[in-house]
């Protein structure tokens, strides 16, 4: 497979890498959710801007990607959040990105958050 070159001139191969889309997606939920506390009316808001930004970002990196981005918010109690999916896709290039916020990472901050958020990036290439 051939390698594409970005709007840059900067060439990168077209395997599959999420982790620049993880930190994009962790520094938008801690943008639109650092001081957020649990707010039912809220939740619709926050899912769109969180969207809406992650989605500008991605698509700002220039890369051959089509990209579907979904956010689940949940006020924090003591239940977990479960999610599964199955996609038929090429390994190599195509993949997937969960992030849950705040992350587990920093559990002395979760303990004081009252909401949850689970975002998922699919990304395929084109």
């Amino acid at each position: 497979m051939a390698d594409f070159t970005d709007d840059l001139g900067e060439d990168f191969d077209n395997s599959f890498s999420g982790d620049d889309i993880e930190k994009f997606a962790i520094d938008i939920a801690e943008e639109v959710l650092r001081d957020a506390a649990w707010d039912e009316a809220a939740v619709p808001q926050q899912i769109n801007t969180i969207c809406e930004k992650l989605m500008k970002a991605l698509v700002a990196r220039s890369r051959p990607y089509k990209y579907v981005v979904t956010c689940l918010i949940q006020q924090k109690t003591n239940a977990t959040c479960h999610s599964s999916m199955a996609c038929h896709w090429e390994n190599n290039v195509d993949g997937t990105v969960f992030i849950t916020y705040p992350p587990m990472s920093r559990a002395k901050d979760s303990q004081q958050k009252t909401i949850q958020c689970l975002i998922t990036v699919f990304c395929t290439r084109f």
